[in-house]
Order: C-alpha cells, then structure tokens, then sequence
C-alpha cells in the first residue's frame, strides 16, 4: 500500500501536494485503526482470557508498528519513485500531521498491552 502512495506522489500532478497526501495518508491510518479495533473485538477483549488478549495485543502493536516503519523508509526513498524527468520532492511536512490520531491509538494499545501482561504474570505467580 505503501508502494502505492509512493507511486501516487511520484507520478501524479494532482497529488504531489502536502494537503492531499497528507489526507491519504490519514485515511489509510484510520483504516488500520479501524481494521485493529474489529482484530481485537471492540470491548469483548476485556471478556477474552488475560492470555489471549496479551498476544492479540502484541500482534495489534507490532503490525502498527511495522507500517509505521514502512512509512519511515518509503519515506526515506520517494526520490526512487520519481520519473527521471521529474525534480524529486520529498515529504516535507511533519509525520505528527499524519499520525497524530494513530499514534495516541498505538500507545492506548501498549498500555493495554502492559495490563495483560500484568494480568497474566499475576495470574500465573498466585497459581503457582
């Protein structure tokens, strides 16, 4: 997907502009959310076995991780995705614009990361 917004910036005259990249890349940040919050089953995590939403949430935090990463580097390469007729231009604005509701979402899921940790290192100390 990346690969794609990429290619878009590179190649498109409409949306080689901060705002509407920008805006895409809101979009697709709020679908991960969206997709994340349906993987962990809303509120009925906090119904499933402290085991079971431990690794659900590490599963959860690691792959936003990884698009978050995905960014940085295709990021760091948009000159690539330019045609050699074309003056590459870069991302210049600040990935707080783009991130800013995501990353707040990433860090509510590491705490409750921590909580099911928690939870199960308890569990398991007052059962054996």
């Amino acid at each position: 997907m990346m690969h794609c917004v990429c290619l878009i910036w590179g190649h498109s005259k409409y949306y080689c502009s901060a705002a509407r990249i920008i805006v895409l890349l809101q979009q697709i940040a709020n679908l991960l959310i969206e997709q994340t919050r349906n993987y962990l089953g809303g509120s009925s995590i906090f119904q499933m076995e402290p085991e079971e939403a431990l690794v659900r949430a590490e599963i959860a935090v690691r792959t936003l991780d990884y698009y978050r990463e995905l960014y940085e580097e295709c990021r760091h390469y948009l000159p690539v995705y330019f045609p050699e007729t074309n003056d590459p231009k870069n991302w210049d604005f600040l990935p707080h614009l783009v991130f800013k509701r995501y990353d707040k979402f990433v860090a509510r899921l590491r705490q409750m990361r921590v909580f099911y940790f928690c939870t199960c290192f308890f569990n398991h100390i007052c059962i054996n």
